[in-house]
């Protein structure tokens, strides 16, 4: 008999899920609704509510019941680098701190620099060159004095937290790609980092680290078997079929270009856990969707925001010129007072952005760099920033916008 499994993506903006069985070569009907937002109103804090996100992941597995089918395993991803510290028995002492969270940084000046400092290069070097405010390590660290004088307090990723409240039996247990995301992992050796851990400096149960799809617990709404959730960024990746000797360019709500890493290459770009031993080198939040958003509704205010798009899309290839905007400007007060025709912005807007993405491209090994894959909804749509971005290039398009989902569909397969 086919196996069946649920699929589930906790993104940052919408939750997503369906149902595949190991025979389907393309994603059925998606349910989806939003993700719960920001509890605080502070400018530099996003805290997202553990009990309203878990009602909203109860929906989905509701709407997968309601299809009467047997389902095999329920396999999850979600947005990486958002995190909740919980008791023992995986209930929480803080709420779900988003990735978005910015509270490490404030007062601290030069705050990369400073945490660089204070954590040496090696510790940036081996767990993947990142770092950023909003990175788990140093928002745990800020929070120290409301926890440090707590008992057996565990760090959970939000969705490895999610996978502990739907499972009987839970095995605290999370898998590489999802945790990497925290800036306390050596990915090299799928280890905890000693430097991250000394930082911290105060005690906190860890996961067991996996490198394989593998149970975690089980789900007595599904009857079926919990596996150990992974990185929204890999199971797009995997989706978008990215394999050596290619690049995937995802443009979507956030954008990003990854390839896999090269055996003979240092690279200066982020480096992340992939699957089957290997690893990725990705630079991420890349202008993308957000800004894009901002632009089109200052240049069509009049207009709700399908048409808004719609007429940005259509004059962008209209209207194309080598012109560019930059794009660290864009969207902020009148932008179009440094360009006369407003018919061309939407063009020399993507212009501007696919600076970036030639920019990003050319720091991948060469052996990938030279032929792109084209995912998420803007890169997927727009051949303007296809076509500016890929020249000179091979290029293909993803075969499905939903990459994740598709790479979790995927992932089903070789369990």
């Amino acid at each position: 008999m086919k196996q069946s499994f649920a699929l589930l993506d906790i993104g940052g903006t919408d939750i997503k899920s369906c149902i595949t069985n190991q025979d389907d070569t393309d994603l059925r009907v998606i349910y989806r609704s939003g993700t719960p937002g920001n509890l605080q109103d502070g400018q530099n804090l996003y805290e997202i509510s553990p009990n309203e996100l878990l009602l909203e992941v109860e929906n989905h597995l509701d709407s997968i019941l309601a299809y009467k089918t047997k389902i095999d395993g329920l396999i999850i991803s979600g947005q990486m680098g958002s995190w909740i510290i919980s008791d023992s028995k995986n209930q929480p002492i803080t709420n779900l701190i988003s990735w978005q969270d910015n509270r490490a940084a404030v007062n601290k000046g030069n705050f990369n620099e400073t945490m660089i400092e204070r954590l040496g290069t090696e510790w940036l070097e081996k767990t993947g060159n990142e770092v950023r405010s909003g990175l788990p390590l140093f928002g745990i660290e800020n929070m120290k004095s409301n926890l440090a004088h707590l008992k057996n307090l565990r760090i959970h990723t939000l969705i490895s937290w999610v996978s502990s409240q739907l499972s009987e039996d839970y095995l605290f247990q999370s898998h590489v790609t999802d945790f990497a995301s925290t800036g306390m992992i050596d990915i090299n050796s799928n280890t905890w980092s000693k430097a991250a851990l000394n930082f911290i400096d105060f005690d906190l149960e860890l996961p067991t680290l996996l490198t394989e799809m593998k149970t975690i617990g089980f789900s007595k709404a599904l009857s079926c078997p919990i596996y150990a959730p992974v990185g929204d960024q890999q199971a797009s990746l995997y989706g978008a079929e990215l394999e050596k000797g290619k690049t995937v360019v995802n443009i979507g709500t956030g954008g990003q270009v990854a390839a896999v890493s090269s055996s003979y290459q240092k690279s200066a770009l982020q480096t992340r856990p992939y699957f089957n031993g290997l690893t990725i080198d990705t630079r991420t939040h890349l202008p993308a969707g957000r800004l894009i958003s901002r632009c089109v509704k200052l240049l069509f205010p009049a207009e709700d925001t399908l048409n808004a798009f719609a007429k940005f899309l259509k004059q962008s290839e209209k209207f194309d010129t080598d012109a560019y905007l930059d794009v660290d400007s864009l969207g902020q007060g009148d932008f179009m007072s440094e360009f006369g025709d407003r018919d061309y912005a939407p063009s020399a807007i993507l212009n501007g952005i696919a600076v970036h993405y030639r920019r990003a491209i050319s720091e991948i090994n060469l052996e990938s760099c030279n032929n792109l894959i084209f995912a998420g909804g803007i890169g997927q749509k727009f051949k303007k920033l296809q076509n500016t971005i890929s020249s000179g290039k091979t290029y293909e398009i993803a075969k499905s916008e939903e990459t994740t989902l598709r790479g979790l569909m995927l992932l089903s397969k070789t369990l």
